[in-house]
């Protein structure tokens, strides 16, 4: 999988891996997605970076990983990337759903510290953080 190249191949991948996950093929997503984040990191594209790691947090709470999915949100709030395009209603209503969700199993207080440490974490933090996730679920 090349992702790398400027004519929109890192964008294509980041759907599959959307999609991948969307079809319930969870290990697939989460092995491409470390790839498509190493790359946006290495070739600091943040604005894509931070799309990726929104598609991450709500894949980390489908699978339970319910304080990893609240502090990358808390990381793509604070980053102004949690409505940034793409983004459609079904995309807000889901996200919604998303940390209501987290807020009822982490409980009130736990989830919105989880959001809290990400909404502080640098940015290269949040990235070895999600990396970490996804390594301990594959």
């Amino acid at each position: 999988m090349s992702i790398g190249d400027p004519a929109g191949g890192g964008e294509s991948a980041a759907e599959a891996m959307s999609l991948r996950a969307e079809r319930g093929e969870t290990t697939v997503a989460l092995r491409g997605y470390r790839h498509v984040i190493e790359t946006w990191f290495q070739g600091g594209d943040w604005a894509n970076q931070w799309l990726s790691l929104r598609h991450l947090a709500g894949i980390f709470a489908e699978l339970g990983r319910d304080a990893d999915a609240a502090l990358l949100f808390g990381a793509v709030d604070a980053a102004g990337a949690s409505t940034a395009l793409p983004f459609s209603p079904r995309d807000a209503d889901h996200l919604h759903g998303v940390a209501a969700t987290l807020a009822d199993r982490l409980g009130p207080v736990a989830a919105a510290e989880a959001r809290r440490r990400g909404e502080m974490m640098r940015d290269e933090a949040t990235v070895a953080a999600a990396l970490r996730a996804i390594t301990e679920l594959t």
